[in-house]
């Protein structure tokens, strides 16, 4: 089974709603709308289909995603984050020869740390919880950068013709 994080907000909403049909009966009455749920500055949008269920917003319109639209919810996310921005493949494999180093693979292990990205969304929900309820702290636009920049990696990682982690095996020539 591969892992969609795009398709795991829906997912557990679905898992509820397969087990109470008046519910997707009322959702469906409603299909084709979009809505979103918003907690500070970070939001998440939903799809309602026909059956009732739902379908995440990112994942209905990521295949019409353009690279500008991409590159610019990247550039925001650096902007918001500690990192200020990401390795181009093709670059840094050039730079690598350039120095004496001669590829031997470039391969791509996405998919296999996914899981240990999915913790994000819990540990966020956790310190948004603790800081804005417990603590009844006020949130910097810095610190709020950081979390909305923590809830848009997992979308980032979805974008899979623009985005990838790799791992690099290269000899000293």
């Amino acid at each position: 089974m591969k892992l969609d994080p795009a398709a795991l907000p829906s997912d557990i909403v679905n898992r509820l709603l397969a087990r109470e049909a008046w519910a997707r009966d009322k959702l469906a009455a409603h299909a084709g709308r979009i809505f979103a749920i918003s907690v500070g500055p970070a939001t998440a949008g939903f799809r309602i289909g026909a059956d009732g269920t739902l379908e995440s917003w990112i994942k209905a319109h990521l295949s019409r995603l353009e690279a500008g639209d991409y590159a610019a919810l990247l550039g925001y996310m650096t902007r918001s984050w500690a990192v200020t921005c990401f390795a181009d493949l093709n670059a840094f494999c050039t730079a690598l020869e350039r120095c004496g180093f001669e590829l031997l693979k470039a391969e791509d292990i996405s998919w296999r740390i996914a899981p240990s990205v999915m913790h994000v969304p819990r540990v966020t929900l956790a310190f948004l919880t603790r800081e804005l309820l417990v603590r009844r702290s006020k949130l910097t636009t810095v610190r709020w950068g950081h979390v909305l920049a923590c809830l848009i990696a997992p979308w980032i990682g979805v974008g899979r013709p623009y985005f990838g982690y790799y791992l690099i095996t290269a000899r000293k020539r």
